[in-house]
């Protein structure tokens, strides 16, 4: 029995047999912002940072495929009192994607773009008095989905 079962595992190696399981699995990281989403000055650009962790993002070689999004503060609390701009980045705030329409979605705008590279909100009001600081309440938050090398 012990030859036969030897016999096998020689002919699926030397097959390819086992080539599928060597691919890479594809899948998602979840990163949370740690503090609210505060505006207290007119005109002024805020950072939100989602934070990385060990495993989040995953191993390297990995490349994203669609990002889903929500954040605190919308237009909705700021109001009249001035206009809301908020930005989806990674890693410079030359690689964004204007979010402000939607406070959750998704998006395909960093789609083959690397993993390793952290995301931020970037958001300002614009507005041509001071107004009352609002913080935002419920979760900002990025998911990322993402594949393995082929």
């Amino acid at each position: 029995m012990k030859k036969i079962s030897r016999i096998l595992l020689a002919a699926a190696l030397s097959t390819g047999f086992f080539t599928q399981a060597a691919h890479a699995v594809d899948g998602a990281y979840n990163s949370i912002g740690k503090s609210s989403m505060t505006i207290s000055a007119p005109n002024t650009w805020y950072t939100m940072n989602f934070p990385t962790v060990a495993g989040n993002p995953p191993v390297s070689n990995t490349t994203i495929t669609v990002v889903y999004y929500s954040f605190q503060t919308g237009q909705q609390d700021i109001g009249t009192r001035g206009t809301l701009t908020v930005l989806l980045c990674q890693g410079s705030t030359s690689n964004c994607v204007d979010v402000t329409s939607a406070q959750s979605g998704s998006t395909r705008a960093f789609e083959g773009k690397p993993t390793e590279t952290p995301f931020f909100l970037y958001y300002k009001v614009a507005a041509n008095k001071a107004f009352p600081s609002r913080t935002g309440s419920g979760t900002t938050q990025v998911t990322v989905n993402w594949k393995g090398p082929q």
